[in-house]
């Protein structure tokens, strides 16, 4: 009897302690995925920390590598061998390197007053008529190179001005005189403020003089020559768009 007794004890004891192992395996069970879970989540916020600093690369770059300076307004001065003239342009800016421009020009020439004794001895003012409104329209073509100072650039101008027709009131004749300009520029430009620009050049300038006389008897003559020489000029530029 005490035997059996004794193996129901043993055959119990058994039992219970492969229930308890049985148990510890289901604990590990469960407490494993929960170890991966949080693993994951760890790299996935570490990714998110890797693909944020290329994202504000990105982001710096693009701004960096863009402008949105592409509409100016320009007034200039201009010295060449044919005269010194006056000029407003609006400026293109193609990209970075390129810029276009188109130039308006206009001016006044005052008449002559000569100052003379009259017949009787008494000095009188006299006009010539000679006064006179030319316009100038052109375009204008830099090139921008990358310097380690300031901006320069090279640049091709062709403009053409017209002084319009005079009428000579002593004799009725009619006279009219009309210049082409080609010039080869050179450059800096300098930053005032934001998008407020002052650039000077100098260069070569070709200019092809066109004269022409109507008489009241009907006849017509011509002339033309042509001017060589260096040319200067200021200008100061701002671009609102």
């Amino acid at each position: 009897m005490k035997k059996i007794f004794l193996s129901a004890v043993i055959a119990l004891a058994l039992c219970s302690y492969g229930y308890a192992q049985d148990d510890e395996e289901y604990e590990e069970e469960d407490e494993v995925p929960a170890k991966v879970v949080k693993k994951a989540a760890v790299e996935e916020e570490d990714e998110e920390e890797d693909e944020a600093p290329v994202a504000k690369k990105k982001e710096k770059k693009a701004k960096k590598g863009s402008s949105n300076e592409f509409v100016g307004f320009g007034i200039g001065w201009d010295q060449n061998p044919l005269a010194d003239f006056n000029y407003f342009d609006i400026k293109f800016r193609i990209n970075d390197q390129m810029q276009l421009a188109a130039l308006f020009g206009l001016g006044h020439y005052g008449v002559t007053t000569v100052t003379a004794p009259n017949e009787d001895g008494v000095e009188t003012d006299n006009d010539l008529d000679d006064d006179f409104t030319p316009f100038i329209v052109g375009a204008e073509f830099n090139y921008f190179l990358a310097t380690p100072f300031l901006p320069t650039y090279f640049g091709a101008r062709f403009a053409y001005a017209s002084a319009g027709e005079v009428t000579d009131e002593d004799n009725g004749n009619k006279y009219s005189a009309s210049a082409l300009e080609i010039g080869l520029l050179f450059g800096v430009q300098a930053s005032i403020v934001s998008s407020l620009y002052l650039s000077g050049h100098f260069g070569l300038d070709f200019d092809y003089l066109m004269d022409e006389t109507k008489t009241t008897a009907g006849t017509k003559s011509e002339s033309s020559r042509l001017i060589f020489g260096t040319s200067a000029g200021i200008e100061i530029s701002w671009f609102f768009m």
